[in-house]
């Protein structure tokens, strides 16, 4: 690290905005592209590249930066493009089984209705559902009901409970296998 760098670190390190400043004009572009070929979305790069940003700010206090200010700016970017995109693709499972859920049960219900019972069916399946999530472990059930009755996001439930991002996520994995067999042994009965 030479020793400018040296110098506007120390500085970024006693809270100098205008230091923070200097290091987002310089680099900020450069990430933004870098950040764009790896997600391929210029959202996503913005998202990326503001974050890492942001998370830079937040801790320069604490930073330690045993190389260049560049390369741990670029390591920065690229660690959180992977994370970003890793928690897409997870989203993206999700949805497309809860799409298919949703034509199930459209098909489901659609059935029911031609027998005049789909609001019995309705209300049953609601309380079902009800005891289902009741039944689920309590840290589980608030991850759960955190995320689907609040719609808070997984980083966000984090946050709140001070837990693990993968905690979360493994909960919520925990809670939509158990609700999918209780409700799978339900909806094969009722059939």
């Amino acid at each position: 690290m030479n020793s400018p760098e040296k110098e506007i670190i120390k500085k970024l390190q006693l809270g100098d905005k205008e230091a923070f400043h200097s290091i987002f004009k310089k680099y900020y572009l450069p990430l933004y592209y870098y950040a764009k070929r790896i997600t391929g979305s210029k959202e996503n790069a913005e998202e990326v590249v503001q974050n890492t940003f942001l998370k830079f700010w937040e801790k320069y206090e604490i930073l330690n930066i045993d190389r260049s200010l560049e390369s741990y700016l670029y390591k920065a970017v690229y660690n959180n493009c992977v994370n970003l995109l890793k928690q897409l693709q997870i989203k993206e499972k999700y949805t497309k089984n809860y799409k298919q859920k949703i034509i199930e049960t459209n098909d489901f219900f659609l059935l029911s209705e031609e027998n005049n019972q789909s609001v019995m069916v309705a209300d049953e399946l609601y309380e079902k559902i009800e005891k289902s999530i009741n039944k689920l472990p309590e840290q589980c059930r608030k991850i759960f009901k955190l995320s689907r009755y609040e719609g808070l996001k997984n980083k966000e439930i984090a946050e709140e409970l001070k837990i693990s991002l993968n905690t979360v996520i493994k909960q919520i994995s925990i809670a939509l296998a158990k609700l999918r067999k209780s409700l799978r042994q339900y909806l094969n009965n009722l059939i």
